[in-house]
C-alpha cells in the first residue's frame, strides 16, 4: 500500500530559461496542478516540456505547447489537456516562455509516493 504527501513549489519571475520546476530520482510523484500565471504586460506563451535522463539518448517530450496567456491570466496546464502525469527514476518537468521578456510566475502541486509513511502507520 502507498500513501501521498502532498507539497507544493514555488517560482516567480520565469521565463525563457528552461528551468526544472520538478525532478525525482528514487521515488514516484503524481503531478495534480501547473499553475502560471501571466506577470507580463504583454501575451505570452508558455510550454511545459519532461524529460527523462535515465534513457540514452535522453527522451523529451512536450505536455502542453505554446499555452497563448494574456496579462495577468492564469491557467493551469494540467487542466488544458486533461493530462495524468507521473514523475519517475530520472525524470524531470520543464517550464518555460517563448522570450526573454515574456514573465510568468509557477506553482507546482504534486503528491510524492511514499512507502515509509506505510510503514510506519501499520
Amino acid at each position: 500500500m502507498y500513501f501521498l504527501e502532498p507539497s507544493r513549489l514555488l517560482y516567480s519571475s520565469l521565463s525563457d530559461q528552461k528551468t526544472v520546476v520538478l525532478s525525482t530520482e528514487k521515488e514516484t510523484i503524481f503531478l495534480h496542478a501547473v499553475n502560471v500565471c501571466n506577470m507580463s504586460d504583454d501575451n505570452i506563451r508558455i510550454s511545459l516540456q519532461m524529460t527523462s535522463i535515465i534513457n540514452t539518448p535522453i527522451e523529451e517530450s512536450y505536455l502542453v505547447k505554446d499555452v497563448l496567456l494574456q496579462p495577468n491570466e492564469s491557467h493551469n496546464l494540467m487542466s488544458l489537456g486533461n493530462l495524468e502525469v507521473f514523475l519517475k527514476n530520472g525524470d524531470s518537468l520543464i517550464c518555460f516562455s517563448n522570450g526573454y521578456s515574456q514573465v510568468f510566475d509557477c506553482v507546482v502541486c504534486y503528491s510524492i509516493s511514499n512507502e515509509e509513511i506505510c510503514t510506519k502507520a501499520q
